[in-house]
């Protein structure tokens, strides 16, 4: 048996000493979360404007070109629950807050961050955050505790190649802004991203998302700050290929919720102030148009009366 036992610790050894080779170096490459979580818990207190939302806010709204301290909070897939809890996290620490930016996009309502295509991404709530997740995961799932096996393998070996000298968050900037710098609009990809945000797209998620809504803008109002719901703008290549019931009903309860709450509700999903040039695809802005449409939003809510 002590034979056995020091073979298997033969074997055993080197590959602890990998796996712990490889958490130690993918802990240390830098995210976006990471940063952001790096600047909220240091600044807190100096953000005016909260930005919410998902990836069309995370490339959409430049705090650079805010007449307010702001910071963009948005993430890649982030949906309504991840923005409450953000929000929650924080608002004790956020002594100077006076907007909060709640993005609703087109998919928003009928969006579960757990059932889609990036749900690998809530872990990173749940690592950087200590956010819990919106769905029960398994606690003996890997990626609770590992970097190694949220990457995943391939991965894994490639930042290993690069000797672990990768920025993850190298286009994000110290305000928590995505700079995008692409262009690729067309008709095609657009029909095709509309098809994506639909099969994520389920009426069941409406009432659990409205909940969510409704407790961000009950905590805001609570503490004085004035909750705001926006939707970003997106190309003519998607705007033109959606489903006009879902959009209606998005729509519909949307201005409820705003009419409700006494709040703004700013919609830029068909503003036509916005070229092709503007977007780095069909429904992202990219960094000359994210300058373009956070000053646009910037002299919309100093007016507080804009609505499209």
């Amino acid at each position: 048996m002590l034979k056995l036992l020091k073979k298997f610790s033969i074997f055993i050894t080197p590959v602890i000493i990998v796996v712990l080779f490889f958490e130690y170096n993918l802990a240390k490459i830098p995210t976006s979360y990471g940063l952001k979580k790096d600047y909220l818990d240091k600044n807190a207190s100096k953000i005016q404007i909260l930005v919410l939302g998902s990836s069309h806010t995370f490339s959409a709204i430049n705090p650079d070109f805010l007449s307010m301290s702001g910071f963009n909070a948005a993430a890649p897939s982030q949906s309504l629950y991840y923005d409450l809890k953000m929000f929650d996290k924080y608002a004790d620490k956020l002594t100077n807050l006076k907007k909060l930016i709640i993005p609703v996009s087109y998919f928003s309502l009928e969006y579960n961050f757990s059932s889609s295509a990036e749900a690998w991404l809530e872990y990173f709530y749940k690592r950087i955050y200590g956010i819990t997740p919106e769905f029960s995961q398994s606690n003996m799932d890997l990626r609770n505790f590992s970097f190694l096996a949220l990457y995943g393998q391939p991965k894994s070996i490639y930042y290993a190649s690069q000797r672990f000298k990768v920025n993850l968050a190298k286009n994000t900037s110290e305000l928590g802004y995505l700079i995008d710098n692409n262009n690729n609009v067309s008709e095609e990809s657009g029909k095709i991203r509309v098809a994506i945000q639909e099969s994520m797209m389920d009426e069941e998620n409406i009432n659990k998302n409205i909940n969510y809504l409704e407790q961000m803008i009950k905590l805001a109002k609570s503490r004085g700050i004035e909750p705001i719901i926006i939707t970003t703008p997106v190309y003519s290549t998607l705007s033109g290929n959606i489903n006009m019931d879902k959009y209606n009903l998005m729509q519909n309860t949307v201005k409820n919720l705003a009419e409700k709450y006494n709040i703004q509700y700013l919609n830029y999903f068909f503003d036509k102030r916005f070229s092709a040039s503007d977007f780095s695809n069909n429904d992202h802005l990219n960094a000359p148009g994210a300058e373009k449409f956070t000053k646009i939003l910037d002299e919309d809510l100093k007016n507080q009366s804009a609505t499209y």
